[in-house]
């Protein structure tokens, strides 16, 4: 398991996070409906990550993702409603799904990408992903834009289960 002690804190990295409400509860409610009755072939099982993502050699992880071609129409468009940063070129949506367990250890995200927004889509207070050191706990529907892909994160082991949403910018 990796070791998510030894993150630290940098305050000037942290300015390339913004916290903003995007979706409200309860469309998050009715998306986490919805998401839940996906059926196993539209999720791709994540258990590796790419060497350039890692931040480290533990590279292990944790996850499922449902990518663009399989999100049904309906979700998409509801998600789409709700886009954090209407302002930037939206390139991919990505729902992540976590069982009881499950983790992502320290990365950075892929440079293709100059931005993307992450959005829990259940409250929760033992779940949430930590950044440069800090655990930003899973709030419905609150908006995490990392501007860049240098910051460095994680998501610890998960408590139940977790889904979020990942819209991935140009």
């Amino acid at each position: 398991m990796a070791d998510y002690t030894n993150l630290s804190m940098d305050l000037v990295k942290l300015q390339n996070l913004t916290l903003n409400p995007a979706i409200p509860a309860s469309v998050c409610e009715q998306l986490v409906s919805m998401i839940a009755k996906l059926p196993a072939d539209r999720w791709i099982k994540r258990e590796q990550l790419h060497p350039t993502r890692a931040t480290s050699d533990f590279t292990s992880c944790s996850y499922y993702s449902c990518l663009n071609e399989s999100i049904p129409l309906d979700i998409t468009s509801l998600l789409l409603k709700y886009n954090p940063s209407p302002e930037s070129t939206l390139q991919e949506l990505v729902i992540n799904k976590y069982h009881n367990g499950d983790y992502i250890p320290v990365h950075r995200d892929r440079q293709k990408y100059r931005s993307f927004a992450l959005v829990p889509l259940e409250t929760n207070d033992l779940n949430g992903t930590i950044v440069e050191g800090e655990l930003i706990t899973d709030i419905a529907g609150r908006a995490g834009i990392f501007n860049g892909t240098m910051l460095r994160h994680a998501v610890p082991p998960v408590v139940g289960t977790r889904y979020t949403v990942l819209y991935l910018y140009e």
